[in-house]
């Protein structure tokens, strides 16, 4: 499931781990903040346009 995840800089990596303790803040478990952001990265890649998403939310 992992495999197929592009590489992000640390910073991505950074922006998409507040995402998920925003999400979890919010009420959704763990696993399905994780599996969200991580389908998120998979349909957008490492695009301009998804790490604006992730700046959005912070």
């Amino acid at each position: 499931m992992l495999n197929d995840l592009p590489t992000l800089s640390h910073e991505e990596q950074q922006k998409a781990v507040e995402r998920i303790q925003e999400m979890m803040s919010q009420g959704v478990s763990t696993a399905q903040a994780i599996k969200i952001v991580a389908e998120q990265i998979r349909e957008e890649g490492i695009s301009p346009s998804f790490f604006t998403y992730l700046m959005h939310y912070n």
